[in-house]
């Protein structure tokens, strides 16, 4: 079903519709981030490669093509920028002589150009962040502080909370789709 979803929206998205950017985002971004953890266990490069791309559908929707299947095209998207931005390189067994023979002085340093840039990239995201979450609540400011900051599981919130383990989680998801929502906002009309 997701992917005649993803088609709809994808059309609505080239027309330049943002609520169907939205809706996109909401169908895929669970599975992307998963892929994207399966790459690198870096959690905020995954996230902020997840919200370039979708920055980057919005920005350049005009220019948007047809796509058989959306999902294996955000995946291969995905997939390109972690490798890029993050200089990922898959090692197979035959890197494996050729990396144990590399001194640490042959290992390139990012120049400080790059690191001013990545600063400011960071700052950026940070601020980013701090506005959308501006729009939860203190409540699920709080469960979510509990659950990604300092690792809380289900259980653990609910007791906290002193709410069933089901309704953390409910707050958890609403919370999430809040702040997606609001991250969006913030990239739109912020940036």
């Amino acid at each position: 079903m997701s992917g005649i979803e993803g088609k709809k929206y994808w059309t609505e998205l080239q027309k330049g519709n943002v609520e169907s950017l939205g809706k996109l985002y909401d169908l895929y971004v669970d599975e992307l981030f998963i892929f994207g953890m399966s790459i690198t266990k870096d959690k905020t490069i995954v996230l902020d490669n997840i919200h370039d791309l979708f920055l980057n559908l919005f920005k350049y929707h005009s220019t948007l093509g047809e796509v058989i299947n959306i999902k294996s095209y955000l995946f291969m998207s995905l997939k390109r920028a972690l490798h890029k931005k993050s200089k990922l390189k898959v090692i197979t067994v035959d890197d494996t002589e050729i990396l144990n023979s590399i001194s640490i002085n042959d290992l390139s340093t990012p120049s400080y150009e790059s690191n001013i840039i990545n600063l400011e990239h960071s700052c950026l995201i940070k601020q980013k962040v701090s506005r959308a979450m501006n729009l939860l609540s203190q409540n699920q400011q709080e469960v979510l502080n509990m659950r990604y900051n300092e690792e809380r599981s289900y259980e653990e919130i609910a007791d906290a909370m002193s709410v069933s383990i089901s309704s953390a989680r409910t707050i958890i998801y609403r919370a999430l789709k809040v702040l997606r929502g609001g991250i969006l906002i913030v990239l739109f009309y912020f940036s």
